[in-house]
């Protein structure tokens, strides 16, 4: 806008005096002036950078008549006018009611008033800080006008918070690290604006007031503290910017003298003099005492074993390595690189021996070390033989002392090298000689057979400088007076050393007897001591103790070899049986498939494939039998409890043997099912199992249209527990006296090839009695040849809370159609059977061939495209427990896709494993594909409802 002319203003001031003097001219041109000035001042007004407001309030109402542009930007409106209530709704609800106080006060206030509101900008949809300034004018009329400036301090708001918070939290790391803080005033020489810690711990109280000459004075400050105390303040004093100093000091009260630490940072008035001191403390009393421990160590480290060939200083952490002492330059040379590494790589120069640098190499690397030393293992050491820069071997003992330097935390240590040559011929001397209890022991010189000599047979030692033999004989024969000549005639001191030449050492047994009975053995041993052939080591042990054993010893392994003998018929007759057993089938099996391939009749071929079914059932509960006798006999098998009603165990059982009663057309009487409706705890398939292995043996001897008498009842009851009697009668063959004290041992069947036209390997009666013990039941038996046998068996149950009924296998399962499975096994016929199996519901396959190939095609697959992993689990390059950990480790969202488990491996501890290693569920092979299916439904619902 254009300038107004100051001439003007002087202009319409004096017109404005003399206004009624004035023409209508000249009042006109007054107007126009006005008119001008009052445009040019809302100009002015609105382009004013700060925000600017007016507001009128008369007769009780009250507005906002105008708001600058400035002024409308910061409140977030786009009218300059709106009515006080209106603006009131925009502050913030905790202000609001403070703002209509204010407001009602507004006809007693006068002059300026400043205020800071929170007022809601609709432009950012937010609440800002606004700085209020208002100025009131009281016009005649009665009305109030009131001039605003307002800016918005959001910003510096927000700034001075982020301060605040900042200052919070440097107070509350420092006094976290248990540091004080203090303004040290240059100009008072007082203390001012400390923490607590300053204060509250009394580390730094007695700083408080006074010079620090004062502060001496006072006998704080140690004796040999106080030069660095005072200069320290004479630094302050002295114009540096950073002054830091450490000392001791000692006050009443304290149990000990303290060592603190100080920095000052200095603040400079405007004339540029020390104003301000700005102070950071703590007590390091024990950081300088475990220096000092330290010092004090290293040095007993560098004095210890002085008669060591060689000492040297490393430095872990760093790599260093120096202040090397030794009287042999060949020692010295090893710290010739200056570091840990190089002395290592020099010193496993010096020894000897591929097996023993691979062991020294092992230890003497730094990674080692520091390991050592971080598991509580300060010390470390190695004897090694070396014949470096000498013409023979000698052994050396390299072992280092490690210390952490409390200053840099640094792991600093001291290795040092000894001969210990000397040392070692006695050590193996001393092992040579106590390797056993001897009765006496010389070391005899080859030249002159002169002895050292000890004997615990009649408590005689020293030096013997007579010829060895005599006492020798002495000991060996003539100690009893016998046979003196034959020995001497044996043991000839040529004799001796040419066999000991020859052989390394001689060794005789003899017996000495009394009144020509045994008193004791003996058994004397001549042999070299290593590394020095001219020195011969005698010694004699009293071994009747032991030859008394092993005599026993032969004895009882001639028995368990007989017993071995018999097992071992027993277990062939087994092996016989079951091979025979095994043959029937896989002949039925090898038999029937030429056939099937060769008849075109498809009835015929179900036949025979049903027959090949049977077959192969068969086998398989053979196999199992089989597994299950070895599992009872190594205790590895577990019974598996739960809550089951009575009459299903017994249905299940009669549905089992339904089929071979009706071959045989038998007369069974038993029980009504239905009154057996009680709740117990069992395990309901080995239970099961008992009664099956007995009434299958009833049914297998039992003749044709022959009867069998099934009886349940009840013994004995508690609250808890019940106890209960089934027996079994038949009118089968019946067993002699002889064979039922063995009926339940493995490998025993009576008269098998009596009874060919029977099947079984003769263990299911071993697994029953087995199964019954592991229950803490009770088995008998009675039979009679030719009239029929009666098996009774008693088991304790607890009762048991009911359990639901579970739903039928077939409700809840899916359509199968169309679902991607990922298929991992690397047996082509497995595939194949697979294959088939799968294809036939239309599910669609990815084949891995192991577990590798399983992982690496999951991870190229997008997300959520398999529905299920089945995973055999012993399979080579990766096997199966490995990929599915491999599969459930990956970052994607269908890493926990359904994994079944198919393998051979069927035992509870296989299927424990399994679980372990994340997989869902567990199929055993031979595969059932209607169990297989289920699992399938189960699992792919279950997971898909999850994602959903």
């Amino acid at each position: 806008m254009k300038k107004f002319p100051e001439e003007r203003f002087e202009k319409l001031s004096e017109m404005f005096q003399f206004h009624q003097e004035m023409t209508i001219e000249e009042l006109k041109e007054y107007a126009g002036l006005l008119r001008q000035e009052n445009a040019y001042l809302k100009g002015s007004v609105d382009k004013n950078p700060a925000g600017l407001a007016t507001v009128v309030f008369d007769d009780g109402e009250s507005e906002m008549t105008h708001c600058n542009d400035a002024g409308r930007y910061v409140l977030g409106i786009t009218s300059g006018h709106y009515q006080v209530s209106e603006l009131l709704e925009f502050i913030h609800p905790e202000q609001r009611e403070q703002a209509r106080k204010f407001i009602k006060r507004i006809p007693c206030l006068e002059g300026n008033k400043k205020r800071t509101v929170r007022f809601f900008n609709q432009r950012i949809r937010n609440y800002i800080w606004l700085s209020i300034e208002a100025n009131f004018i009281h016009k005649d009329t009665g009305a109030i006008e009131v001039y605003i400036v307002m800016h918005d301090i959001t910003r510096k708001r927000n700034m001075d918070a982020r301060i605040r918070f900042s200052k919070e939290r440097y107070e509350q790391v420092i006094d976290l690290a248990h540091l004080c803080y203090w303004d040290y005033d240059l100009k008072k020489k007082r203390v001012v604006n400390a923490n607590e810690s300053f204060f509250g711990i009394d580390e730094f109280g007695f700083m408080e007031h006074g010079e620090p000459e004062q502060i001496v004075n006072q006998g704080i400050v140690c004796e040999n503290s106080i030069a660095d105390f005072l200069a320290l303040y004479n630094d302050l004093y002295s114009g540096k910017k950073e002054v830091s100093g450490r000392f001791w000091c000692y006050k009443e009260g304290w149990p000990r003298q303290r060592c603190f630490n100080v920095q000052y940072l200095v603040e400079f008035d405007t004339d540029g003099a020390p104003n301000i001191a700005h102070g950071v403390g703590n007590e390091v009393t024990d950081q300088m005492e475990a220096i000092e421990i330290y010092r004090n160590h290293l040095n007993s480290l560098v004095k210890l074993n002085p008669n060591t060939i060689a000492s040297f200083r490393l430095n872990l952490t760093e790599n260093w390595c120096g202040m090397g002492v030794s009287r042999y330059p060949v020692f010295m040379q090893l710290q010739k690189s200056g570091t840990t590494d190089g002395f290592f790589k020099a010193a496993l120069e010096m020894v000897e021996g591929e097996e023993q640098k691979a062991e020294f190499e092992s230890i003497f690397n730094r990674d080692y070390l520091i390991t050592s030393y971080q598991q509580g293992q300060p010390r470390v050491m190695y004897e090694f033989k070396s014949c470096y820069e000498t013409s023979s071997s000698r052994w050396y003992r390299m072992w280092i002392e490690m210390i952490q330097n409390p200053i840099n935390h640094a792991l600093e240590a001291v290795v040092y090298c000894s001969d210990i040559e000397h040392e070692k011929a006695v050590t193996r001397l001393m092992n040579t000689t106590v390797e056993n209890d001897y009765e006496a022991v010389a070391i005899v010189k080859r030249e002159n057979r002169n002895c050292y000599y000890y004997s615990k047979i009649d408590n005689s030692h020293g030096v013997f400088k007579s010829d060895f033999m005599d006492l020798f004989y002495y000991y060996a024969v003539n100690y009893e007076q016998r046979d003196l000549e034959n020995v001497k005639e044996m043991f000839s001191w040529e004799k001796i050393l040419r066999i000991v030449d020859e052989e390394g050492s001689m060794s005789v047994t003899y017996s000495i007897k009394e009144n020509g009975e045994m008193k004791n053995v003996r058994h004397a041993t001549f042999r070299t001591i290593e590394d020095n052939p001219d020195i011969l080591l005698f010694t004699v042990r009293d071994i009747t103790e032991s030859w008394l054993a092993e005599r026993e010893k032969q004895e009882m392994l001639r028995k368990a070899l007989e017993a071995e003998k018999r097992a071992s018929l027993a277990r062939n007759s087994f092996l016989s049986n079951v091979s025979h057993d095994m043959r029937t089938p896989l002949n039925s099996i090898l038999g029937f498939l030429p056939m099937v391939k060769e008849t075109d009749d498809p009835k015929e071929r179900i036949r025979l494939l049903e027959n090949i079914e049977d077959s192969s059932e068969y086998l398989l509960g053979l196999v199992n039998d089989t597994l299950n006798l070895h599992k009872l006999e190594t205790g590895n098998m577990t019974l598996m409890k739960r809550s089951v009603k009575a009459s299903d165990v017994l249905k299940k059982l009669m549905a089992t043997l339904a089929a071979d009663l009706r071959r045989k057309e038998i007369e069974l009487h038993f029980p009504k099912i239905g009154e057996l409706n009680k709740w117990l705890m069992m395990d309901p398939v080995r239970v099961q199992e008992i009664f099956v292995n007995i009434m299958s043996n009833a049914i297998k001897f039992v003749p044709q249209k022959g009867r069998i008498d099934c009886e349940i009842k009840e013994i004995t009851h508690t609250q808890d527990d019940i106890t209960v009697e089934i027996s079994v009668a038949d009118n089968g063959i019946g067993m002699t006296e002889a064979f039922m004290k063995t009926i339940f041992d493995p490998f025993t069947q009576e008269n098998p090839h009596e009874t060919n036209n029977t099947s079984g390997s003769g263990i299911g009666m071993a697994i029953t009695k087995k199964l019954v013990d592991l229950m803490d039941g009770e088995i008998f038996v009675e039979s009679k040849v030719g009239v029929g046998s009666k098996f009774t068996v008693r088991l304790t149950f607890e009762y048991a809370q009911p359990v639901e009924e579970q739903e039928d296998e077939e409700e809840g399962l899916i359509d199968l159609k169309g679902k991607h499975i990922l298929v991992v096994e690397d047996h082509p016929l497995n595939i194949e059977v697979l294959k088939h199996l799968l294809e036939k519901e239309h599910l669609d396959l990815v084949i891995a061939h192991n577990g590798l190939e399983a992982v690496n095609a999951y991870k190229e697959s997008q997300e959520g495209f398999y529905d299920a992993v089945i995973m055999d689990l012993m399979m080579p390059v990766m096997d199966g427990y490995c990929a599915t950990k491999e599969i459930r480790g990956l970052q994607r969202s269908d890493a926990d896709v359904p994994i079944i488990a198919m393998t051979a491996n069927v035992n509870e501890e296989d299927k424990e494993r399994t679980r372990q290693a994340g997989m869902n569920a567990h199929l055993g092979k031979p595969i059932e594909p209607k169990e297989m299916y289920a699992v399938l439904s189960k699992e792919i619902r279950s997971y898909r409802e999850g994602i959903s």
